[in-house]
């Protein structure tokens, strides 16, 4: 038998390789599987048998960072590693390697995410050495990282505000220092910050409006629609708003100023009690309208409509805010919203109107709606029929 020629297994052999499959064999892969398919089975017995025994993870962790407790030896002092893995299983508290259990804070990421505030800005608010400026000392938790409570995220944020106004953190921490020297804490900046914040909001929802409104109204004007029912109509919408903001103050009488119910109460000299009571009765009238009509086919165009329309034809006339003509067509409106002719339902109608009027960007709306001008003397005749129920 001839011998093959030298290199000729070496050939078979290269052959035989090339149509290996590309990751090395099936039986070695398939024995990997097999191996983590067991590893994960042994796991998930031995979770499953902890669970049996009614054995917590938190008191399991908290016996282990105490070194003792239950059937757990008391032999050496836990692993760290043993420890966080026992944190991360216990979601309400951490457990601590000095066998304490703390509240848990904010981490870094947290904060930086909660109020938007950069990384290094928190980490400068905090730090003592150079360039940063020690507002707050965070409690370090027992890995060494730094956990934020409350007044911390308090403090952070009005570093943020003060950042939003182009202030740098010194200044931020000077200011700091002045509230620490007349002894108040970051409660009087907090109030400052959400005052100046209420009033940007109000007045970016003014400018939105006022946009809207020059937008629908060049909207109509170009697709020559009827332009004074259209402006009518989005004249509603902003009357129904205003019976949402009357059920939040009446849901939350104890606001700043005091509450709604309180204040006008005594400027009328009626019972708080009886303008609640009434103003239940209202948005109850309102909120069970007419599905097919809806609440202003309910309240508007029954009497609210037609009584600006009646107002802006008085002052196209040229009469005074204040005459008997204004001041009847002004309390007819009132008695239309009222429930009864009590004079706390006719404080509470007079109140949803005026409320009506102050809304951010009205007074173009208003002026839109029924022409130039109308919205100055609509809101003096309603004022002169405020103070005819005030002196009523």
């Amino acid at each position: 038998m001839e011998k093959a020629p030298h290199g000729a297994f070496f050939s078979c052999a290269l052959s035989r390789e090339i149509r290996k499959p590309s990751y090395g064999g099936t039986k070695p892969r398939r024995a990997n599987v097999l191996k983590r398919k067991e590893a994960s089975m042994k796991r998930n017995a031995r979770f499953a048998e902890t669970r049996e025994t009614g054995c917590d993870f938190g008191v399991l962790g908290a016996s282990v960072a105490k070194g003792g407790g239950g059937s757990l030896p008391r032999t050496h002092a836990p692993d760290p590693l043993a420890v966080q893995v026992l944190n991360g299983l216990t979601g309400a508290q951490e457990v601590s390697m000095g066998g304490k259990a703390s509240r848990n804070g904010w981490k870094i990421s947290q904060v930086e995410r909660l109020i938007e505030l950069p990384r290094r800005d928190i980490q400068r608010s905090c730090y003592q050495g150079q360039g940063g400026v020690a507002i707050l000392s965070p409690k370090d938790s027992s890995w060494g990282r730094r956990s934020y409570d409350c007044e911390d995220v308090a403090k952070l944020f009005v570093v943020k505000q003060f950042k939003s106004d182009g202030r740098s953190l010194p200044e931020a921490k000077r200011m700091f220092a002045r509230c620490e020297e007349r002894g108040e804490d970051c409660r009087m900046l907090l109030a400052s910050c959400a005052e100046t914040l209420r009033e940007r909001e109000d007045e970016a929802r003014r400018q939105r409006e006022i946009a809207e409104s020059l937008l629908c109204a060049l909207s109509e004007l170009r697709q020559g629609r009827a332009f004074e029912t259209a402006m009518g109509r989005r004249a509603a919408v902003r009357f129904v708003r205003s019976l949402g903001s009357l059920a939040e103050a009446l849901a939350f009488p104890a606001d700043a100023d005091g509450g709604l119910c309180r204040s006008a109460a005594t400027r009328f000299s009626v019972s708080e009690e009886d303008l609640r009571e009434k103003g239940v009765e209202l948005l109850r009238r309102a909120w069970s309208s007419d599905p097919a009509s809806g609440i202003a086919g309910e309240l508007w165009d029954s009497g609210m409509g037609p009584a600006f329309s009646s107002v802006a034809a008085l002052g196209r006339r040229g009469l005074d805010p204040a005459s008997d003509e204004a001041l009847r067509v002004a309390s007819d409106a009132v008695r239309c919203l009222a429930s009864g002719d009590e004079k706390a339902s006719r404080v509470l109608a007079w109140l949803l109107i005026d409320g009506f009027l102050d809304g951010p960007g009205m007074e173009l709306l208003i002026d839109l709606w029924l022409g130039a001008g109308s919205y100055d003397f609509a809101r003096e005749v309603f004022w002169a029929c405020g103070a005819t129920l005030e002196n009523g």
